[in-house]
Parts: C-alpha cells; structure tokens; sequence
C-alpha cells in the first residue's frame, strides 16, 4: 500500500472526499468523533434532535460564562455524551429533562435557546447570578413541571408564555429584580402548587 493509504486505516470508498482534508489536519481527531463531522441531514430524526439538544446546552454554557462554573465536568467535551454532563439528567430516550445548576456560579443570561429542550421536566438555576430576561421561549417547554430561578439577578417582566406550562406544579421566581404586572396567564396553570414572586418590583 502507498505511504498515504497507511496514514489513512479508517478511510473507505464510502467516506466523503470532502471531509478527508479536514481529518488529516486535526492530528487530535479520532476515527470514534468523525462521524460527528457527517451532515445534519443524514441524522435519523431522533439523532438530530439529540443534536439540537446539545446545541443548546452549548448555547447555555457560552451565554452563562461557563468556563467559570464551580462544576463543569463534562460541559463541552466531544467525547463525552451531553447526558453524562454535570448537572444534566436524561430520560430512558437521551433525551434532557432535568438540569439541576444549582449555585453553580452561572453568570449571564438565559439563552433563548432553551425553548430546544421539548422534554423538560425541572430547569434549576437557582442561587447563580443570571441578569437579563426570561425568554419568552420558555413556554415551549410543555412538560415542564420544575421552574425554578429565585436568588438570581433577572429582570424584566415576567413571560406571558409562562401560562402555557400546563403541566407546571413549581414557579419560583422570588429575589430577583423582576418588573412589570403579574401575566394574568398564571392563571392557567391548573395543577400549580408552588408560586413564589416575592422581593421583585412586581406591581
């Protein structure tokens, strides 16, 4: 076999010329992470939903300084599945649905891609620094029953979305600098047990 063959075992008639120079120029690249390298469109449905997820834990990580989390075992590491991040629980599906950050030094502010997670069940930010508003996409979370982001910085009103959380049993947004009139929305919630608005600048 020629010099280059030997330099290539994990190549085959079946790999994409295209991606081959991109291989060979990262020494660091192992055969186990080249297919994260394949186009979106040739994903199942479910693993490019996996994806979507883990892009928006990406999204989180960079919008939240997470390179100065007190843990961020795992965070960002390709070799490591998103499921197996600190803080990240999945369902018997891969998908995410708990992320439990609690005191955890984030700093920043919640990106609006975590309207991504559709299987949410608990989102726990609390006791970190997060500034900024709610995203309104936060309403897409339709099986989330957890939210809770008291003892942050937020501010702003508080989503109207928020009454789309049908199965919504915890809203917990107490001691941050939240403005605004309480969404009449709220309302919605039928199987709320637990609200707690207090110290904000609520009307």
């Amino acid at each position: 076999s020629s010099p280059s063959a030997s330099q290539q075992p994990s190549s085959s008639p079946s790999t994409k010329p295209s991606f081959l120079p991109t291989a060979s120029a990262k020494p660091s690249l192992s055969p186990s992470q080249i297919p994260s390298l394949q186009p979106s469109s040739s994903l199942s449905p479910t693993n490019q939903r996996r994806q979507e997820e883990r892009g928006a834990l990406m999204k989180l990580f960079m919008a939240t300084g997470g390179e100065k989390w007190s843990n961020n075992e795992g965070w960002m590491e390709e070799t490591v599945p998103n499921c197996d991040w600190f803080g990240i629980t999945c369902n018997d599906d891969g998908y995410i649905n708990v992320i439990n950050l609690i005191s955890n030094n984030l700093d920043g502010t919640i990106p609006s891609e975590i309207g991504m997670l559709s299987h949410m069940e608990d989102l726990l930010f609390f006791g970190n620094n997060l500034s900024g508003p709610i995203p309104s996409e936060i309403g897409m979370l339709h099986q989330l029953v957890r939210l809770r982001l008291f003892d942050n910085n937020l501010s702003g009103p508080i989503p109207s979305e928020i009454g789309m959380l049908s199965q919504l049993e915890e809203l917990q947004l107490s001691t941050n600098h939240l403005n605004g009139t309480i969404p009449s929305e709220i309302g919605l919630l039928s199987v709320l047990k637990s609200l707690h608005l207090f110290s904000n600048n609520l009307n």
